[in-house]
Parts: C-alpha cells; structure tokens; sequence
C-alpha cells in the first residue's frame, strides 16, 4: 500500500519538474531569442 502511494508521489513530482523544466526552456528561448539566440541558432 505504501508502495503506490509513493509512486504516485513520483509521478507527481516527475510531473511537476517536468512543467518546470519546459517552462524555464521556453521562457529562456524567449529571452534569448535576440542577438545571442541567433548565433546559438547559427552554431547548430
């Protein structure tokens, strides 16, 4: 019984890191979407 409680606590946490993690990608793409992210889009 603990068991599932814990994966599911996983799950939860893995879920919410996860919207975290492409929230931080998206905004910093934003951001860097000037000068610097055009010569990181140059660099690829």
């Amino acid at each position: 019984m603990g068991d599932e409680s814990g994966k599911a606590q996983a799950v939860d946490i893995a879920g919410s890191l996860l919207i975290y993690v492409v929230g931080w990608i998206m905004g910093f793409l934003e951001a860097g979407w000037g000068e610097e992210g055009a010569e990181s889009a140059d660099a690829f």
